[in-house]
């Protein structure tokens, strides 16, 4: 099971570059206040002016942790749009890369995708290793075997993160490094 919320020294690798996307992992309980505070520490360390709301977030603690999801929205408002469809799709690749890193710790990974699958609304960009979705490319699963039908799975399924990495650390011009 994926845990919510994800592990801080997960999140703090993730090509997180807005408030708009943290607030969005908040909203669906995959970023912690914790992430959220080390998040705004590490924007403060970059930026000349960092505002009130920027710092006020960078000195919360648990026992003002209940505020921190109100200055994440309050930082995210400050933003320029951001679409929730490039929001979500970043957040699939997330919680994707997640899983993968740590499937051999979860019982049976492609039913948390298929959990993910509708989570996310179906998207079809991992139709390809969702279990009970056909394959489009001509693959038979009757004419192989269940191990080789599940390597052709994890095999899409590194390919597409892969893919994501490579636009989130270059394509899209957002650094790899955690938001900021």
């Amino acid at each position: 099971m994926i845990p919510r919320p994800l592990p801080d020294d997960f999140i703090s690798r993730q090509p997180l570059a807005t408030w708009s996307e943290i607030h969005f992992g908040q909203e669906k309980g995959w970023v912690g206040w914790r992430s959220c505070i080390n998040q705004a520490i590490r924007k403060i360390g970059e930026i000349e002016d960092p505002g009130e709301t920027l710092i006020e977030l960078s000195e919360a603690s648990k026992e003002s942790a209940s505020r921190v999801f109100e200055l994440v929205m309050d930082l995210a408002r400050s933003e320029h749009f951001q679409s929730e469809s490039e929001i979500k799709t970043k957040w699939l690749y997330i919680v994707l890369s997640w899983l993968y890193e740590n499937r051999s710790a979860i019982e049976n990974p492609f039913r948390e995708i298929e959990i993910l699958y509708a989570d996310f609304d179906y998207p079809d960009e991992i139709e390809a290793f969702v279990a009970f979705m056909p394959p489009k490319d001509g693959w038979r699963p009757g004419e192989h075997s269940q191990l080789e039908n599940r390597e052709r799975m994890q095999r899409l399924w590194q390919e597409f993160l892969e893919g994501k990495k490579k636009l989130y650390s270059h394509g899209s011009g957002e650094s790899s490094s955690p938001a900021t």
